[in-house]
């Protein structure tokens, strides 16, 4: 493909540019935003004199070598858009009227966006929320994300988090089984569902929800990704909650960002000896967040007004035992006695193998009634 048969005046020929110019080494953000706010388009990158290029902040020699390529990047950037139309995901490169408004006005917003939905929802809705937290969640750290987001159902934000264990698919459930909209951001490529025991609420949510990420399909899924994605957390929510934390991890890291941007940051208060306290207590004592209350406490921070409607919405799916199959009732009265336990020891107290267990294991997960942790461990949640 000959970039002279792209029109640099069309709007199809930029995005293809756009998507083109993200490939490139040494071309970061803030780059393609100078270039764009002295040129007005992504392709002059390949079309002006380097001389007038050069007076751009962060357009260097380098950029300009790696831009004599440019049919390379072009072929690129093509094969990329059809990967991802074959594979039902949008490609929303930053000046695609799609992209989300909020991301647009943080410093180190990606270039270009993977997006997955059912239909093309809003992605700049009037409210969002961050929740996030630990993977190693507590029965506490669960049933208070639980409360959290039926307290603010009634505003009807969208809920974001990052589709991992704990308090991320917590969030996730909770807002599907309230209605709720709900945004999984990922550190991985949208084919490449991680952590993979999590498709199925990956699959659901994309209903009146959304997939996120900023890694092309087939990229190659690296541990430095997901610090990376927490950006996209923190810069698409109105405000962040975390719900529990380690000293260090990702949920810190979105807290701290979120804080950097100038975003509304809450903390739920912990018990001063575990572990998955202290990331929260933290940010309270540095002043990053404040004590998380209540909803109404962050509805007036960022200026929401009060709903019309002052009921709670209430779960769709409670559980009624009356509706299970026997392995599920002997599932859910053998966790209400014990509340957590390693899949194994399930197995064998109620003689049946994990192959049997799993559909009534999956449905019983979906209902919000308990919980997989990493390590083959099933936790009660309702």
């Amino acid at each position: 493909m000959k970039s002279d048969n792209l029109s640099t005046s069309a709007p199809e020929g930029e995005a293809l540019y756009e998507v083109a110019l993200s490939l490139m080494p040494n071309l970061g953000p803030l780059a393609f935003k100078n270039l764009i706010s002295y040129t007005g388009k992504a392709s002059h990158l390949f079309t002006w004199p380097p001389k007038q290029l050069l007076r751009i902040p962060r357009i260097t020699l380098k950029v300009l070598e790696h831009a004599k390529e440019a049919n390379r990047w072009l072929e690129k950037a093509h094969r990329i858009q059809e990967q991802a139309t074959k594979r039902g995901m949008e490609v929303l490169h930053f000046s695609h009227p799609h992209y989300p408004d909020r991301l647009r006005r943080i410093e180190d917003s990606p270039l270009v966006l993977f997006v997955k939905q059912e239909s093309s929802h809003n992605l700049s809705p009037l409210r969002t929320v961050g929740i996030v937290g630990t993977r190693h969640a507590s029965a506490y750290g669960l049933q208070i994300t639980k409360h959290i987001i039926e307290e603010l159902s009634p505003y009807t934000p969208t809920i974001i988090s990052g589709l991992a264990y704990g308090i991320d698919i917590q969030a996730h459930k909770h807002a599907m089984r309230l209605g709720l909209s709900t945004w999984a951001v990922l550190g991985s490529p949208l084919d490449q569902i991680y952590p993979s025991q999590h498709e199925k609420e990956a699959k659901a949510l994309v209903q009146t929800g959304a997939l996120i990420s900023e890694y092309r399909p087939g990229e190659k899924m690296l541990p430095s990704n997901f610090p990376q994605r927490n950006r996209l957390i923190a810069g698409l929510s109105d405000a962040i909650i975390v719900v529990e934390a380690a000293k260090q991890g990702g949920a810190l890291i979105t807290a701290e960002l979120a804080y950097g941007y100038q975003k509304e940051v809450f903390a739920v208060p912990g018990n001063l000896t575990l572990p998955y306290s202290e990331g929260c207590n933290a940010l309270i004592k540095t002043l990053k967040s404040a004590i998380y209350m209540d909803a109404r406490q962050v509805a007036k921070a960022l200026h929401w007004n009060e709903p019309k409607e002052k009921k709670r919405n209430r779960p769709k799916n409670l559980l009624d035992k009356r509706s299970l199959s026997a392995t599920e009732l002997a599932v859910v009265e053998f966790l209400e006695i014990h509340k957590e336990s390693h899949l194994d020891a399930l197995c064998r107290a109620l003689h049946l193998n994990s192959a049997v267990l799993a559909p009534s294991l999956l449905k019983l997960e979906f209902e919000g009634v308990l919980c997989s942790l990493p390590g083959n461990k099933i936790r009660w949640t309702a």
